[in-house]
C-alpha cells in the first residue's frame, strides 16, 4: 500500500507523467481510482482527472537511420521470392510470457500446408526456460537457419532485415520493441489482437487484418499489420525531446 501511494503522491507532484504505452497509461490511472476508493474518507476529490490531463504517450524510439544502413544476411538460402523460402522470424525473451505454445501451434499447422518456409527463433534463454522452445528447436530442425540468442548488433539486424515476416505470440506487450525493431528493418509484422488494447490507435499508425499464415477459424489468434515509422527518433513524435 505505501509503495502504491508515493507513486500516486510522485505523480501528482510531477508537472507531466510520461508513459511508453497507453496500456501503461490506462492501468496506472485505473489503479490510481481503485487504490483511491478502498482508502477512508476525506480522500480529495478529482484526482485521476487531473493525473489524466498531465499524463501523455512517448514510446521508446527506434534508430531507424542504422536499420537502413544494414545490409540483409539471412543464413538459409539465398535469392528473392518466389525463388526461395519464405523467411519467418520470431523474436523475444525465451519465456512464458512470450506464448511459445502459440509459435508452436502455428508451426504446426504450417507444417500441414504446403509453405515452403524458413526459421529463425531469436532470443535469450534462461535456466528455466519454458520447454516447448526446446521442442520447436527439436521438431523443426528441418526449418530452422538461426536459433537462440544472437550477441553480435550487426549480425542481427542484419537478420533482420533479411527476414520477411516477424511473428509475435505474446500473451502480453507493453509496446513490442523487439517486433519494432524487426518493422524497422523491412520485416512484414503478424500479431495477435491483443496488441491493441496495449498500443492503443495512436501507436500503430496503421492496421488492417491479414489471414495468409493463419485464419481466425484455424487459430486463437487473429493478426494485424502495422508500420514502425511512428516510432523513429526522426519523428515529430519526439520533436519535444
Amino acid at each position: 500500500m505505501k509503495v502504491l501511494l508515493l507513486s500516486a503522491y510522485a505523480a501528482l507532484a510531477a508537472d507531466s507523467i510520461v508513459f511508453n504505452s497507453t496500456y501503461n497509461m490506462d492501468s496506472f490511472l485505473g489503479g490510481c481510482g481503485a487504490l483511491l476508493d478502498k482508502l477512508p474518507d476525506r480522500v480529495p476529490g478529482g484526482v485521476v482527472p487531473v493525473l489524466r490531463d498531465k499524463a501523455s504517450v512517448l514510446p521508446v524510439p527506434l534508430d531507424l537511420e542504422r536499420s537502413v544502413a544494414t545490409e540483409a544476411a539471412w543464413p538459409g538460402k539465398p535469392g528473392e521470392l518466389p525463388g526461395r523460402p519464405l523467411r519467418l522470424l520470431w523474436v523475444g525473451r525465451f519465456e512464458h510470457d512470450k506464448g511459445g505454445a502459440g509459435l508452436l501451434q502455428i508451426l504446426l499447422r504450417l507444417e500441414q500446408g504446403d509453405l515452403d518456409y524458413e526459421l529463425s527463433v531469436i532470443g535469450q534463454q534462461f535456466r528455466h526456460s519454458p520447454d516447448v522452445f526446446r521442442q520447436i528447436e527439436t521438431d523443426f530442425s528441418h526449418r530452422l537457419v538461426q536459433f537462440g540468442y544472437m550477441d553480435d548488433p550487426r549480425a542481427y539486424r542484419a537478420l533482420l532485415r533479411g527476414a520477411d515476416i516477424v511473428l509475435s505470440t505474446a500473451l502480453h506487450e507493453f509496446q513490442g520493441l523487439a517486433v519494432l525493431q524487426a518493422v524497422a528493418n523491412g520485416c512484414l509484422p503478424v500479431v495477435p489482437n491483443s496488441w491493441l488494447p496495449v498500443t492503443g490507435k495512436r501507436c500503430w499508425p496503421w492496421c488492417r487484418r491479414w489471414g495468409g499464415i493463419a485464419s481466425r477459424r484455424q487459430s486463437p489468434y487473429h493478426w494485424r499489420f502495422f508500420g514502425a515509422g511512428e516510432f523513429s527518433w526522426q519523428s515529430n513524435v519526439y520533436s519535444r525531446v
